[in-house]
């Protein structure tokens, strides 16, 4: 007969593969004699570790990840007909910082009013709206959920240059690129 069929091994040499906004991949050594891998994972600032999958192979994704969230934790556990191991040591995995938003550039301007509008790529829960004017350095002036941004806090005939930061819980992004916009009307009427 076959000898007699122990609990499996810890999985050991977990890392992680490719990381994004959107997903993380980790990886880990094949362990002998497993039926399946079950994947454990922590948000940052949370205590305790869930279970979030199951897999047959010694690698896996996670695309149910969150910009809300600076990074994650896993643990991996070994698993046959005689249950299941302890879990691996733990990995900890950062959440990268939102990509730039890009393209941005003016979709409408009036004496009172500037509309932004820019390309977000979707890796960030705010995109926060900076503004310079002249001898005037660069400010904070708000946030926007979506690729549209309407400043109601301009003067009319003045010349303002505005960038954009996408914002996640592990901080900003690099800035947009900038636009110069003068509003209309004479300045001070």
């Amino acid at each position: 007969t076959n000898p007699p069929v122990a609990i499996p091994q810890v999985p050991a040499g977990l890392s992680a593969g490719d990381v994004a906004t959107s997903s993380l991949a980790i990886a880990w050594k094949p362990v002998d004699d497993v039926e399946g891998y079950n994947i454990y994972r922590k948000g940052n600032g949370e205590n305790e570790f869930v279970r979030i999958d199951s897999t047959v192979s010694p690698r896996y994704i996670d695309d149910s990840v969150s910009v809300d969230h600076t990074g994650y934790s896993y643990k991996v556990t070994a698993e046959n007909e005689m249950g299941e191991s302890a879990p691996s040591d733990e990995l900890d995995i950062a959440m990268p910082l939102p990509a730039k938003p890009s393209n941005l550039f003016v979709g409408l301007k009036g004496k009172t009013f500037v509309g932004l509008v820019w390309t977000s790529h979707g890796e960030a829960t705010q995109y926060n709206i900076f503004r310079e004017s002249e001898g005037e350095p660069a400010q904070y002036v708000g946030y926007a959920k979506v690729d549209t941004y309407y400043d109601r806090t301009v003067e009319p005939g003045v010349e303002y240059t505005y960038y954009i930061k996408g914002k996640s819980a592990s901080g900003e992004s690099e800035p947009s690129n900038s636009v110069v916009v003068r509003t209309l009307g004479a300045p001070g009427k």
